[in-house]
């Protein structure tokens, strides 16, 4: 993403996070952003923005314990399905790079002609093929390519060696559960975003915006100084926290 411009630009920011997540790193920076506060304005962050964070603050911490428990949900629900496409995905490649493996050192058939071998051959590799490409974060994408894998590996003109028949066989047994998680994963999410977006949105878009601002400080902070010379008090200058705290939460069963 680009910088953020639009309400719905910052609300794809702030679902990536836990406001809690969110206000502890302002509460960490926002004494050090007064402290500063002459030189940063130097560096393109002023009063203003200060200003901004503090509000940002205070509308985060004021939300009800329903809304937090209905918005954490919300984001449980994104980041279980992102970790589950990503999971998909790694087999995916996997699968993929068996199959053509398997494709490249078929033995013929008794009885199986030169050109009936070169017919499946290809036809093998045009399957493959179609399932190969970027599919992105796309989950009905992803879906279709883990058919045709299974389709592909489970196919009678491609039965795999004696040595590798229990793997090919957990292999196959792998791919059927992501194909079958994926779609009940995508519709908690999608039920969970319809009952809770009127409520939680702007409450996401302030998550995004106070993000953005925390990126803004922690960057002007590093300049200023690092400019006056004071490599350990511009190191404090930096958002990891939140990342750190947003990677553990991505982790935990949801």
């Amino acid at each position: 993403m680009g910088i953020p411009v639009t309400p719905e630009d910052f609300r794809l920011i702030g679902q990536r996070f836990a406001s809690e997540d969110v206000v502890a790193e302002i509460d960490r920076l926002l004494p050090l952003a007064k402290k500063d506060a002459e030189g940063l304005a130097g560096q393109e962050y002023d009063a203003a923005q200060i200003q901004e964070l503090e509000g940002y603050r205070t509308r985060l911490t004021g939300e009800s314990g329903d809304r937090r428990l209905t918005r954490e949900q919300k984001k449980g629900s994104l980041r279980t399905e992102i970790d589950a496409i990503l999971k998909a995905k790694r087999l995916l490649r996997s699968a993929i790079g068996i199959a053509a493996r398997a494709i490249a050192r078929r033995t013929p058939t008794q009885g199986e002609s030169a050109e009936e071998t070169r017919r499946i051959a290809d036809s093998l590799e045009a399957q493959l093929d179609a399932a190969g490409g970027r599919v992105g974060m796309d989950s009905s994408k992803i879906r279709t390519r883990l058919t045709s894998v299974i389709t592909i590996l489970e196919s009678k003109e491609l039965a795999p060696l004696a040595t590798a028949a229990t793997a090919r066989a957990a292999l196959v047994a792998s791919l059927k559960a992501d194909l079958s998680s994926l779609p009940g994963l995508a519709e908690l999410k999608k039920g969970l975003q319809a009952t809770s977006i009127a409520d939680t949105g702007d409450l996401d878009e302030t998550d995004g915006r106070a993000y953005t601002n925390l990126k803004s400080l922690a960057s002007a902070g590093r300049a200023f100084h690092s400019l006056g010379g004071d490599p350990s008090r511009a190191g404090q200058y930096n958002i990891n926290g939140l990342h750190r705290a947003t990677r553990k939460r991505a982790v935990k069963p949801t």
